[in-house]
């Protein structure tokens, strides 16, 4: 593969809204990447703390940073921003609060054109901000895939295991033309968007690769995340729906199918106990309705397998299971408070993961 003259190797993309404590820690890693042919492309998606101050100091100082504005409309539009502006031969994502080791980039393109790679992956490593440390969470365990380092796949070889790693767009490395060619964005409006873009980007992918690098650092537990209060889990219904329409305008296998639709349940049932109170009840009858009223899955292989288990929790009702989930937070509060949570919540996984790979 040989790069296209006149343009940066790789596009960083950065979505910016009110990460400012974190913010330089971001752009410092970025600016300082080994990799010198790299463009960083800031989209501030209407941030109301010193966020513009910070990306204007630093596209002052550094000529290879450029920041785009725009009002709040989300994450999804503000990388869908970046990527129409971007002109690297490969695009990555940081968002605007983690940050990556001085020589990830350069890590990732090497193994891009080695490989000739359409997609590369690496691990992703845990920042608890609340704990103040690194942490284990086998959710962005890429090991969980049956694949080996620096061995080229495709989809068709993990497509029974494809969600059974980190589907951020954050630990990837995209050659730009399969995103534009397949005209592959986020959906806007609305979070849980990295699913379907993770869906489109592995089909379309004819070259994936596996690399051992840690490089791409993700924090977690801080202060006003999204991703802290749950408050958006119904948004993780609209994803369920848009990948079963791709799987099946796409003609995925049989096979795919029947492991996406236990993936989603498994995934819906999650959410549940995730969302925040005030909205759980409703979440709990649009589930039901999801799998009740989908005339597209109801051909599918395990289809009526989940229908009879959804008809169940009919049956028990929102306000029964309700009070069998207080017992299970308060278990739960108890693991936290002896420091068991996050490895009992690994073994769980994992155990999941190798019921789900021979169900």
């Amino acid at each position: 593969m040989t790069p296209s003259k006149n343009k940066p190797a790789v596009s960083v993309i950065v979505p910016v809204y009110n990460v400012a404590p974190y913010l330089r820690q971001c752009l410092d890693s970025l600016v300082n990447q080994t990799l010198q042919d790299i463009e960083i492309i800031c989209v501030n998606d209407g941030s109301t703390d010193e966020c513009a101050e910070i990306l204007s100091d630093y596209a002052y100082r550094y000529g290879n940073i450029i920041v785009k504005n725009q009002s709040n409309k989300g994450p999804s539009a503000a990388r869908n921003n970046g990527l129409a502006t971007a002109n690297g031969n490969y695009i990555g994502f940081v968002d605007g609060d983690d940050w990556v080791n001085s020589d990830y980039y350069e890590e990732m393109l090497a193994a891009a054109f080695y490989h000739n790679a359409d997609i590369v992956v690496s691990t992703i490593k845990c920042f608890s901000e609340s704990l103040c440390r690194f942490y284990c969470d086998n959710q962005f365990d890429r090991h969980n895939l049956p694949v080996i380092n620096n061995v080229p796949y495709s989809f068709r070889d993990i497509e029974s295991n494809i969600f059974d790693c980190a589907v951020s767009p954050c630990n990837k490395l995209y050659r730009r033309e399969i995103l534009i060619d397949n005209n592959v964005i986020f959906p806007c409006g609305r979070y849980y968007e990295d699913y379907l873009f993770y869906l489109k980007t592995f089909y379309y992918a004819d070259i994936i690769v596996n690399i051992d690098c840690d490089g791409y650092c993700y924090r977690t537990n801080r202060p006003g995340s999204t991703m802290t209060h749950h408050a958006f889990t119904q948004d993780y219904l609209v994803a369920s729906r848009d990948m079963v329409l791709f799987a099946e305008s796409a003609n995925l296998s049989s096979s795919f199918k029947r492991h996406l639709l236990k993936y989603i349940y498994r995934k819906q049932h999650d959410f549940l106990k995730r969302t925040s109170p005030r909205k759980q009840e409703q979440y709990f009858q649009e589930m039901i309705y999801f799998w009740k009223k989908n005339q597209t899955i109801e051909s599918w292989g395990g289809y009526d397998e989940i229908k009879r288990d959804v008809l169940k929790l009919e049956n028990i009702g929102y306000e029964k299971w309700k009070t069998k989930d207080r017992y299970r937070q308060a278990i739960l509060a108890f693991l936290r408070a002896v420091n068991l949570d996050y490895p009992l919540k690994n073994l769980r996984r994992r155990i999941s993961h190798l019921l789900y790979q021979f169900s």
